[in-house]
């Protein structure tokens, strides 16, 4: 996993690489998933009132994409989790976290018998970066052969 290790390096990596790394990992497990990646910078324009738009994100709306929408679905139970036959879950950097977008995003989800992850009160929460991510999954009961 060439990848992880070029995490090591970098002092506060982007959520691409650390993406890159998960999907990396997901694979390598032959664990089902799509990464959906709505929030990946796109062209700005500028209107007369100075305010920025994107096109390209504008059609996406129009094309159906839901702002917050979770990063990431895996699309088979996970082991650990009696109920469940799916997880979602937002991937953050170490230091940011959810919008109250997301958050209403994965309370909807966890309602629906997705498995999310949640603080110790039980409200859905972001996963903080790389090693955050593979915790939680083990947890879950992904990862192992």
């Amino acid at each position: 996993m060439h990848r992880v290790k070029r995490l090591e390096h970098l002092k506060r990596p982007l959520e691409s690489d650390v993406s890159i790394a998960l999907a990396d990992w997901l694979r390598a497990h032959r664990i089902t998933f799509v990464h959906i990646p709505n929030g990946e910078l796109r062209p700005a324009k500028e209107n007369k009132k100075g305010e920025r738009y994107s096109i390209i994100g504008q059609k996406l709306l129009k094309m159906g994409v839901q702002p917050d929408f979770p990063d990431y679905l895996i699309l088979q139970p996970p082991p650990t989790v009696l109920g469940c036959m799916c997880a979602a879950f937002e991937l953050k950097r170490i230091g940011e976290k959810l919008r109250d977008g997301q958050r209403s995003w994965l309370r909807l989800l966890k309602a629906l018998d997705f498995v999310v992850p949640t603080d110790a009160h039980g409200i859905p929460r972001e996963l903080a970066g790389y090693d955050d991510a593979i915790r939680q999954l083990k947890l879950w009961g992904y990862g192992k052969r």
